[in-house]
């Protein structure tokens, strides 16, 4: 008898276990999906992140579709069965056009002519989306969210732990962050990918929020490299990722440097004194400043803007001025721009662009864009520095204040900058 309470004992003690198991795993399928049973506005959209199939961002349902009750599996019958592959590629072309950046990276893991497809025409299905706005917390630890501009729909990606972290730029679609030993950490919340960069500065000394930074391919080395403008500690730092250790430009006694992005495979800085230069990443850099005529007197927010074939340059003051200024490199001279005809301009504190026919997805053309460092609403001037409207963010956790709020532009996310670099990396 006392053999047989023992067993029973053993028996309830792992029915018990058994069962707090299966609880825990119940509570964290709610969690999921967002604390009930059914299904939740947000279903999850999760996929590898890998670069040709997946991607990171997950997805909320902007048609607002409530399901209710459990899912229930259906045993696959053979004549549910379709051919998915032998679709014509025109109706695969209106499919495709009509999805969301999740689902767009779901739609290319149907089948192997649908992968082909959506490979082929992913930097034009990213081109054609709006620009989005990332927003991250004080309370978050990894979680960053995404919000579209032209409909409301938000996404959100789980990143590395950056609780001790900063962000400190965005450039190719990378968020560029910083921890507190000056580790320097890039992610694509869109394709997964990630790289690492050694400490760049000595400890007790760090990268502001203002700061700009620059991540490209260079060319014939193959090399990647990296380069931060700080402004507080008036350097511009830049390594390549085969060299042993960084090296610095320091324009400290000399015009102040306001910002630098790549052009036509040079990276161009701008100085408080309105100089046009490009950035020799020589092993002793050096900046060669451009002979122009008709330099404007700069008195607001300075940031450079580059397209394809122009590079652009914005002189704003919310409400009082907005100046925008394009370089005639025929002429070796500065030009106001009065009319940006079918284009818009998206300038913010990390990252600035000029996008095409915003028309297409609902937004305004021949104005600029305004995003504030860690605001919820977005202004739109004319170019003429008109007030247009505005655009709040509708952020759930209402409570917490921003750590970061910046444009992000999807079509920059599949690609990257490339910089001529003749010196190459060290032994």
């Amino acid at each position: 008898m006392y053999a047989i309470n023992i067993y029973a004992c053993t028996q309830t003690s792992v029915t018990s276990c058994d069962l707090r198991r299966r609880k825990r795993g119940r509570e964290m399928q709610r969690r999921e999906r967002g604390g009930s049973y059914h299904y939740h506005l947000r279903p999850q959209m999760q996929l590898p992140s890998t670069l040709d199939t997946g991607t990171m961002l997950n997805g909320e349902d902007v048609n607002n579709v409530k399901r209710t009750g459990r899912k229930k599996r259906k045993t696959e019958n053979p004549q549910d069965w379709r051919p998915w592959a032998e679709l014509p590629q025109e109706l695969v072309d209106i499919i495709s056009k009509k999805l969301t950046i999740p689902d767009y990276f779901r739609f290319g893991r149907v089948c192997q002519n649908w992968w082909s497809i959506s490979m082929a025409s992913k930097q034009n299905f990213m081109s054609l989306q709006a620009p989005l706005v990332i927003h991250i917390s004080t309370r978050a630890k990894r979680t960053c969210l995404f919000y579209d501009i032209s409909n409301g729909a938000k996404y959100e990606t789980k990143l590395p732990y950056f609780g001790l972290k900063f962000c400190i730029g965005l450039s190719c679609g990378y968020i560029i962050m910083e921890d507190l030993h000056s580790t320097i950490s890039l992610v694509n919340p869109v394709t997964g990918s990630q790289y690492l960069f050694p400490k760049m500065v000595s400890p007790g000394k760090s990268m502001s929020a203002g700061d700009r930074s620059i991540f490209a391919s260079t060319v014939p080395n193959q090399d990647f490299i990296l380069v931060v403008l700080s402004q507080m500690q008036k350097d511009v730092h830049f390594r390549r990722s085969k060299d042993k250790y960084w090296r610095i430009y320091s324009f400290a006694g000399k015009p102040k440097i306001w910002d630098i992005l790549v052009f036509k495979a040079s990276i161009y800085v701008i100085t408080n004194d309105g100089r046009i230069g490009t950035l020799n990443l020589k092993s002793a850099p050096e900046v060669n400043f451009l002979e122009l005529n008709f330099t404007p007197h700069f008195l607001g927010y300075v940031k450079l803007v580059a397209s394809k074939e122009q590079l652009m340059v914005i002189d704003f003051v919310p409400s009082p001025q907005l100046r925008v200024y394009t370089i005639d490199f025929s002429r070796m001279e500065w030009v106001q721009v009065t009319n940006l005809g079918g284009h818009a301009l998206f300038l913010g504190n990390m990252m600035c662009s000029r996008l095409s026919n915003p028309a297409q997805w609902g937004g305004r053309d021949n104005c600029v864009y305004y995003l504030p460092f860690r605001s919820k609403t977005c202004y739109v001037y004319s170019i003429s520095g008109q007030f247009l409207d505005r655009i709040h963010f509708v952020i759930e956790d209402k409570a917490a204040s921003s750590r970061m709020n910046c444009w992000y532009f999807p079509h920059l996310s599949c690609s990257i900058d490339y910089v001529r670099d003749e010196i190459g990396s060290e032994d």
